[in-house]
């Protein structure tokens, strides 16, 4: 889901942001209850894509100490769903913060598509690269588990200006697409079609100045993708490159329009490969140039405009 995957990771960024403003509220004895949001976001990136996302959330607290690092303890439940040009998807997903710095998740999304024209929600990637739309014939699921470590500096060193955070995340994935087997390579949500039935091993890396001003969150993020999808007997995926790590980063900047309303800008960066023939035929019949060192390319800049409405 490489096409939208730079839209998919700043959500990460929210939940870094949530992290740094409940880091700095003071120890107080409060009654404990369950939390209700909706959050509504629009996603825009260029080169052209599109997602709208509604999510309701239930933060339910758990094995709450007095204690700065448990006080917050709570597992979040997240129901979720988007729209794009092309695709329909629906998620769920469970978190659970069992200490003030790391966080341990799960998740899972069903969704499909159409086509309109050369856009491609869910398509079959051919061996002449020729899409094959399917429209709704097959669904796409992905699941995924991991957990993230979060620091925020403001929290050991109390200062308006002194909130320096990162964050890491490193989970696994599958994804999939129904009534295909693990052979047949495919397309979802318009991205290049390079996605086989397989596992994933992602990360992602945030570091970041926190201020309290309108442009209030400086950063930059690092999305890391390894995959590992199955080749027939005797195909040697090094070839067209697919056994290295697929590396995409950027600048982040966040302006916090009011409490609640957040619109986050990101530039987005990639490795290519380089290679010595095929390099606009299908995929699997590219040679990677092995002499050569990775290439870096623009990939995308990323507009994420969202709206988030606390219910008590």
């Amino acid at each position: 889901m490489k096409k939208i995957a730079a839209i998919t990771a700043a959500f990460m960024l929210i939940t870094v942001c949530a992290f740094t403003e409940e880091a700095v509220e003071p120890s107080a004895p409060e009654p404990k209850k369950v939390e209700y949001s909706t959050k509504l976001s629009l996603a825009i990136a260029f080169h052209p894509a599109a997602m709208i996302n509604v999510t309701e959330s239930f933060k339910v607290p758990v094995m709450q100490f007095d204690n700065p690092l448990t006080k917050d303890n709570n597992i979040t439940f997240k129901l979720g769903a988007g729209l794009s040009p092309v695709t329909l998807d629906a998620s769920f997903s469970m978190a659970w913060t069992p200490i003030a710095f790391l966080e341990l998740y799960t998740g899972g999304l069903i969704g499909s598509g159409w086509s309109i024209k050369n856009l491609h929600g869910v398509a079959i990637n051919k061996i002449d690269n020729k899409k094959t739309p399917l429209n709704f014939s097959r669904a796409f699921y992905a699941v995924h588990f991991g957990g993230a470590l979060q620091f925020d500096l403001g929290a050991v060193v109390p200062h308006d200006w002194t909130h320096i955070i990162f964050r890491i995340d490193q989970f696994g994935s599958y994804k999939g697409l129904t009534h295909t087997d693990k052979y047949t390579s495919w397309v979802w949500q318009n991205d290049v079609g390079e996605n086989r039935n397989g596992l994933r091993y992602e990360a992602s890396y945030v570091l970041g100045y926190k201020m309290p001003i309108y442009l209030n969150l400086i950063g930059m993020m690092v999305n890391t993708e390894k995959t590992y999808f199955a080749v027939k007997k005797g195909v040697n995926k090094s070839k067209w490159g697919e056994d290295r790590l697929y590396v995409k980063f950027g600048p982040i900047l966040n302006f916090e329009i009011m409490k609640g309303m957040n619109l986050l800008l990101i530039a987005e960066w990639e490795t290519k490969h380089p290679y010595t023939s095929g390099e606009n035929s299908f995929y699997q019949n590219r040679t990677i140039d092995k002499s050569k060192p990775e290439k870096v390319a623009f990939k995308r800049a990323a507009l994420l405009f969202s709206y988030t409405i606390k219910h008590w």
